[in-house]
């Protein structure tokens, strides 16, 4: 497809941040190994952590959507906010905890060497093994502690977990606000959907959302994306009609010429620049009274 035609442009900033036993539930579901062998996925990271992988011995910084291999190490050191979300092959979670050390042994297995760790299994449960002779089998939403030679079930979420999940974005979900007599409306999501590739390690994941404009009003709005740490854009469009229009990319300035001329002109522009932080926002127009606006995005 030709797309300088189309009118559209964005500015790209790309924002790097430095930085075995036996399940004794024989009946649960089965734990399936994935093709390319990983036991997890990085799904999000606050302050630092680090990975040893198995018959390594330095560690190096866990960075956002890295894959974790089976017999792979991860800890967290005590000073500081210090936390890492792992999603598992079986489709349930990890939280690591700030001074935690826990190993990926296999598909499904876990061991806690140290800290706090949140358990959320999926449909298989998670079979972890810690301190004090303690294995079980865990099936539904546990926070674990390892300390003074014994593992524990606590009560309650500890404070650093609360803190943690208060601070985290949802990952994957975008939202576009709309002017809509001088107030900006989130607008309805239509449908979302997400795509994930992993090549070399590496994964591209593609994001596809749709936004309903419920008013008789034409409307101009932004669309706003949390990305992960250490992503980078790779690709911005929306569809005009039933055409997927792709952004070219351009210098900053020029960018925004060209979006003012395409406004005078009521064409269909989209102007994608980071907002701070992991934020980027697109800026998007026009989004045609009673209809949807879908948007897609690659990193």
């Amino acid at each position: 497809m030709n797309r300088t035609h189309c009118g559209i442009a964005f500015t790209l900033f790309t924002l790097a941040l430095s930085w075995r036993s036996s399940d004794p539930q024989a009946e649960a579901p089965v734990a399936t190994v994935v093709p390319d062998g990983r036991v997890g996925t990085v799904v999000d990271r606050q302050g630092t952590a680090l990975v040893r992988p198995v018959g390594k011995d330095r560690w190096s910084l866990l960075r956002q959507r890295a894959l974790v291999m089976p017999g792979d190490q991860v800890r967290t050191p005590v000073a500081g906010a210090n936390a890492v979300e792992i999603d598992l092959s079986t489709g349930g979670k990890l939280v690591v905890g700030p001074g935690a050390l826990v190993e990926l042994s296999e598909v499904g297995k876990v061991r806690l060497y140290r800290g706090d760790l949140a358990v959320v299994p999926g449909k298989a449960a998670v079979v972890v093994r810690g301190p004090g002779g303690f294995e079980q089998s865990i099936a539904k939403p546990t926070d674990l502690r390892a300390a003074d030679g014994k593992t524990v079930a606590l009560g309650a979420a500890p404070r650093w977990l609360t803190g943690y999940r208060s601070s985290t974005t949802d990952e994957w979900v975008g939202a576009l606000l709309a002017k809509v007599d001088g107030r900006d409306v989130p607008l309805t999501v239509g449908y979302h959907k997400v795509d994930v590739v992993i090549r070399d390690q590496i994964a591209q994941t593609t994001v596809e959302q749709s936004f309903r404009n419920t008013t008789g009003a034409r409307l101009e709005g932004v669309f706003t994306f949390p990305l992960p740490a250490d992503a980078s854009i790779s690709g911005f469009g929306m569809w005009i009609g039933n055409e997927l229009v792709e952004a070219d990319i351009v210098e900053k300035e020029r960018a925004r010429q060209i979006y003012e001329d395409i406004l005078r002109r009521k064409k269909d522009p989209g102007l994608l620049e980071w907002s701070g932080g992991n934020l980027f926002k697109a800026r998007v127009f026009p989004i045609e009274p009673h209809s949807e606006k879908r948007i897609r995005l690659r990193y």
